[in-house]
């Protein structure tokens, strides 16, 4: 008897288009994978909410937000926390405390909480809520904002409500210092990950920055699959995974089978099983379909 099939998918860069939307193949896939009874789960790091914003229509699937800081269940556009994997109250408090060191103006910090709104220091020159409201907006998360004066205010408010990651952007050079930084000062309690350039507009200007996520050493996609499994699965499944980062090594290390477009990071293509000469959207998603079928088969042993 086989075991269950499951497809984790990667977001930007894999599975959505290059402006961020749902590839036009996304209905036929999903239906193509529901006829077959292979399970649709998300891994991406994106927030909570944008990824059941974005998949209001798709009914009920489990999702892997924050690049495994939290693993969510998704019905028809609402979702719950299925488990979570926070930095903890030490390390908030030191990584708050690093952050501190190296700040200067053009800055934002985003300190996220799975159930709570976004608590925002922003150290920008115009620091108004309409800027802040912006910023947001273009990460594609809805919650309103709460606005924080200090760092040390967002990062005790936050402990105390299950502080997931703290995100921030800032011109390269002082992202490129903090990371140092806190790495050096928290080198065996958190991991960072670093995101190449992002332009942004905020009021009226638009604004570049270069992306830092602080996160648990436990958060990670890999790690935050084999906890639902854990929760949830009677019987390890077998993995179909959809990547093309180095965020994606730790999904593609718990795949059978691992698929990547062929402008995927080095890391990603080197880890997964098979590199597709396609970008992601929606060509790549059409070619992992048509092959998926006789891939599994051969993966299983069979004809």
């Amino acid at each position: 008897m086989y075991s269950p099939v499951v497809l984790v998918t990667d977001l930007d860069g894999t599975y959505l288009e290059a402006d961020g939307e749902l590839a036009s193949t996304h209905d036929e896939f999903a239906r193509s994978l529901e006829d077959r009874g292979i399970e649709f789960i998300v891994a991406t790091n994106r927030s909570p909410h944008n990824v059941a914003q974005k998949f209001a229509s798709h009914g009920s699937f489990y999702a892997v937000c924050s690049d495994g800081a939290t693993t969510i269940k998704v019905t028809d556009g609402e979702w719950r926390v299925v488990a979570e994997a926070g930095l903890g109250a030490m390390a908030s408090t030191r990584v708050s405390r690093a952050m501190l060191e190296c700040a200067t103006p053009r800055e934002l910090f985003l300190f996220s909480s799975a159930e709570r709104a976004f608590a925002v220091y922003h150290y920008t020159p115009d620091g108004s809520d309409e800027s802040l409201r912006v910023f947001t907006e273009n990460l594609g998360d809805p919650r309103p904002i709460c606005r924080i004066d200090t760092i040390g205010a967002a990062s005790d408010l936050l402990v105390d409500n299950g502080l997931l990651a703290v995100s921030w952007f800032a011109p390269k050079e002082q992202v490129e210092y903090g990371r140092a930084r806190i790495q050096s000062l928290l080198n065996e309690e958190v991991s960072t990950r670093f995101y190449a350039e992002t332009r942004i507009k905020i009021g009226a200007q638009e604004q570049t920055f270069w992306w830092l996520d602080i996160l648990s050493l436990n958060a990670n996609k890999g790690y935050a699959l084999k906890k639902l499994w854990d929760l949830t699965a009677p019987d390890i499944p077998l993995v179909v995974a959809l990547g093309d980062g180095d965020n994606d090594v730790s999904l593609f290390s718990v795949a059978d089978l691992s698929y990547c477009p062929i402008t995927a990071s080095p890391a990603a293509r080197e880890s997964a099983t098979h590199v597709l000469p396609y970008q992601g959207g929606g060509e790549f998603i059409r070619a992992v379909a048509e092959r998926l079928l006789s891939d599994l088969a051969l993966r299983r042993g069979g004809p």
